[in-house]
């Protein structure tokens, strides 16, 4: 990860390549950019003890100097602390060149900040160019982040924590988020309506959904809709919630969320996981693989609704609440590692790790799914036709009968090469229903040489490798083992 204090000065107008800044300066502007101003607190001399020509003593001159359609444009900001609500314009790369620090303005002397009526960071986007922000850490508003527009803005390098809300976009904007943090939000980390959404390269989103703001200055559970800026979000708690927008999360974590209805909620749109660790609810003493918090929530982990869902690479830990939850949408997923043994903590309902509602086509291909004890393995409802695709699967921890149940229109099922808890649950070359011996490690369910889903799964589905990144299958005219992790053995 950059060193805030190395800041990123050169970048390609969407994802970027970076330099660090020139000795003796505080930045130097990005290849296209028309010039470069400085920002620094008023009691700091330039470099070298000297006067920058066009330096500024807050973000906000030095922004509105910049802006309004005047061409590109690089604003590098000095060490310190600034108490202001910032309006970025398009076409705008705004820096730290160090520990840059932004927070609410105070409303009266000795008073505490008013957090929940900020909005710390609002993003003009729009066709003028993209708007890149590096190295901010923004804390303690209402609302961290509003981006705004049908424009482009990329995110590098940040944090972002202890607000209300961490991020919202709307009106198209295209938002693209690059090692950043957003942790520590009492309603969500994300709110997006009809934009879009990438995560990458070590994105966080933690304690997401808590009833109260971090730093104890104001408890919160739902805000009051007379702040203009909560006119327009979505009901409920959680980490990000969705309509019609296209969310894709990239090797990003989520944990000890605090959520209504899902972890991540969408509505409509697409979401696409790759390389995704999502621990949804986690008891203070647990810390397989994750943050340990305490957390809790009422739904399962994912949630769509007349949406499309692609997972390529997703290990998820529950307390119970199940899994994947579908109405009217699809789903394609393959190297799926999930356990819902967690003790269970919250309210929610026992659910299972796939429960599809009013018609949808399912693909699940590779995953490893260890449910609560109570729920049944897949749960089918609704009048509308499902179609599932179910291969090279091993469902557990259901009672017998309880495999597959249907409590609506008939699915139309083609399932093979699985191992499933049920044996009623049948198809072609189902391996009988017996104990995958699996061990909950840190990587994953894994299963030892001896387990009955080794060497047992179709090799034509082009999943090529395992939730790790290990070829599949481990030698070449080997069976692909069964479920999301191919054990790097030959076959007994």
């Amino acid at each position: 990860m950059v060193s805030p204090r190395l800041p990123l000065c050169v970048s390609v107008l969407v994802i970027g390549l970076s330099a660090g800044c020139a000795d003796g300066d505080l930045c130097v502007p990005e290849a296209d950019s028309l010039r470069v101003v400085h920002v620094q607190p008023p009691t700091r001399p330039g470099p070298d003890n000297s006067t920058v020509v066009d330096t500024f003593h807050t973000i906000q001159s030095a922004l509105d100097a910049v802006g309004g359609g005047r061409g590109r444009a690089t604003v590098c900001v000095a060490d310190g602390t600034y108490y202001e609500e910032l309006v970025v314009p398009a076409d705008t790369h705004l820096v730290a060149a160090g520990a840059v620090r932004v927070r609410p303005p105070q409303t009266r002397e000795t008073a505490l900040p008013t957090d929940v009526d900020r909005v710390l960071l609002t993003l003009e986007s729009g066709i003028d160019g993209p708007i890149v922000i590096d190295g901010l850490d923004v804390r303690r508003g209402g609302l961290c982040i509003d981006a705004t527009g049908d424009g482009e803005a990329l995110l590098r390098d940040m944090t972002v924590v202890d607000c209300a809300v961490g991020l919202r976009g709307r009106g198209g904007v295209s938002l693209t988020l690059h090692e950043l943090t957003l942790d520590d939000h009492s309603i969500r980390a994300i709110d997006l309506v009809a934009s879009s959404l990438r995560t990458e390269s070590r994105t966080t989103m933690l304690r997401n959904g808590r009833p109260a703001l971090g730093h104890e200055q104001t408890e919160l559970t739902v805000l009051s809709s007379e702040l203009s800026w909560t006119e327009d979000l979505a009901s409920g708690r959680g980490t990000i919630i969705a309509v019609d927008s296209d969310v894709t999360l990239d090797n990003t974590s989520i944990d000890e969320s605090e959520y209504e209805r899902a972890v991540v909620h969408v509505t409509g749109g697409s979401l696409s996981l790759r390389g995704v660790q999502i621990g949804a609810q986690r008891s203070a003493d647990n810390m397989e693989g994750f943050v340990a918090g305490e957390s809790g929530g009422d739904g399962p982990i994912i949630t769509a609704r007349d949406a499309s869902v692609v997972v390529d690479g997703l290990r998820a830990r529950s307390e119970g609440q199940g899994l994947f939850a579908l109405v009217g949408s699809s789903l394609v997923a393959h190297n799926v590692d999930w356990s819902g043994r967690g003790p269970t903590t919250s309210d929610g309902a026992v659910g299972p790790a796939l429960d599809v509602v009013d018609g949808g086509t399912v693909q699940l291909w590779h995953a490893s799914l260890l449910g609560p004890q109570g729920a049944p393995g897949i749960r089918f409802s609704g009048s509308e036709v499902i179609t599932l695709d179910f291969a090279n699967n091993v469902l557990w921890g259901h009672l017998d009968g309880e495999g597959f149940v249907v409590d609506g229109a008939q699915p139309e099922l083609d399932v093979r090469y699985s191992l499933v808890q049920d044996s009623t649950v049948t198809g072609a070359q189902m391996v009988p229903s017996a104990d995958p011996l699996w061990d909950d490690a840190p990587d994953g369910l894994l299963i030892p040489f001896g387990s009955p889903a080794r060497c047992r799964g179709a090799g034509n589905l082009a999943v090529n490798a395992d939730l790790l990144g290990n070829l599949r299958p481990f030698e070449p005219g080997k069976a692909p083992d069964l479920g999301a992790i191919e054990l790097q053995e030959a076959c007994p």
